[in-house]
């Protein structure tokens, strides 16, 4: 599993990623919409940058109240004329793509 770890309230650090192919190649993403979904008692969608298209980096900025205290499955998924995919193939220095990702989100303190 791909873990993040995240305070309750934070905007920073933002989520940033890449879609790879099999092979660890980048995937253009030009004309594409990407929306991380995390699993919270009612849906959540937090649509995504993207910062870099034809080396398919995207980036998703959190709000001040994005981000609930708890352990929340996410994934992320891509829209092109082609259609819906949902992956969990992100690039990230330290992951293992294709694995699922597990967000981790401590209550604030202060």
């Amino acid at each position: 599993m791909n873990t993040i770890y995240l305070t309750e309230g934070d905007t920073l650090p933002v989520l940033q990623g890449q879609l790879v192919g099999d092979s660890g190649e980048a995937v253009d993403i030009t004309g594409y919409t990407i929306a991380l979904h995390l699993n919270y008692p009612e849906p959540f969608v937090k649509a995504a940058e993207i910062t870099d298209a034809t080396a398919g980096k995207f980036v998703v900025r959190w709000d001040a109240g994005d981000l609930r205290p708890g352990r929340w499955y996410g994934e992320i998924e891509y829209t092109s004329v082609d259609g819906v995919f949902t992956c969990n193939r992100v690039a990230r220095k330290g992951w293992t793509p294709g694995k699922r990702m597990i967000f981790h989100i401590a209550r604030q303190i202060a």
